[in-house]
């Protein structure tokens, strides 16, 4: 798991670093971190959240200084309070891995969907397996699918070809891709007969299906489980789109009925 999260640093800092100075920047990618620190610390000590996080993951790592794991905890914890997402997603690791700090795995979750909400793709994944094991959270399969899908989705967004996005509408899904039944359960514990909406979701030039998420929904309580459900049905065996739509996106309305 540790190797996981600190593979995601390594773009988290990437993205991170576009806020400081090109000398920093430059630096820290080509590998000179005793010069991105004396670059970076003193916009950190300034209050600059991108500085604040580089100097936190040069810490944990041991780039430039010697490894403090409780160190960069204290300065993911200043960029926290800026509402850096990527200072959160970490400071959520530290948590979840017990280095600084004890672990806590309610404090991960609580962190990492801080991350998550504010669009952290590497927190939105780590929320869905927070979920899915019932770490630091009651177990929920439907969020689970929920927020990976939502992590899938901003994965294929950087590294897929995109055509416009209307380039891949369509009126409705095949049969062998539609959910069976409704989300029933979700729907009637709402009191809910009906709910609409549209469906987005991507295909790769092989024909998978990448990051099921809702573009629109009348009942927002409702989309967890109306993207799970869809999830599950567009990456059965049984579905099969047609080849028009490989390479863009795809949007199709839905309308759930329990009448």
């Amino acid at each position: 798991m540790r190797s996981f999260l600190l593979a995601c640093v390594l773009l988290l800092v990437g993205q991170a670093a576009a806020a400081l100075t090109d000398e920093a920047e430059s630096a820290y990618l080509r590998g000179d971190y005793e010069q991105a620190m004396k670059l970076a610390l003193p916009e950190a000590e300034a209050g600059d959240a991108a500085a604040l996080h580089m100097v936190g993951v040069m810490y944990w790592r041991g780039q430039g200084v010697k490894r403090e794991d409780a160190e960069a905890l204290k300065w993911f914890e200043r960029a926290a309070k800026l509402n850096d997402v990527h200072a959160l997603t970490d400071l959520a690791n530290l948590h979840y891995l017990g280095e600084g700090t004890a672990k806590d795995y309610k404090k991960a979750f609580d962190l990492f969907t801080r991350a998550a909400k504010l669009g952290g793709e590497s927190a939105q994944l780590s929320l869905g397996r927070l979920y899915e094991s019932g770490k630091g959270t009651t177990k929920d399969l439907l969020l689970a699918r929920y927020w990976m899908e939502r992590a899938d989705a901003l994965q294929a967004d950087r590294t897929l070809m995109s055509r416009p996005l209307g380039a891949g509408a369509i009126g409705k899904l095949p049969e062998g891709c539609t959910p069976k039944t409704p989300p029933t359960h979700a729907m009637a514990a709402r009191g809910l007969n009906a709910v609409s909406g549209t469906l987005q979701f991507r295909v790769d030039t092989e024909g998978r299906i990448r990051g099921v998420v809702v573009k629109q929904i009348s009942v927002e309580a409702i989309e967890p489980a109306a993207v799970a459900w869809f999830s599950m049905a567009l990456r059965s065996e049984r579905c099969v789109l047609p080849t028009s739509v490989r390479g863009g996106r795809v949007e199709v309305p839905f309308f759930f009925n329990l009448i």
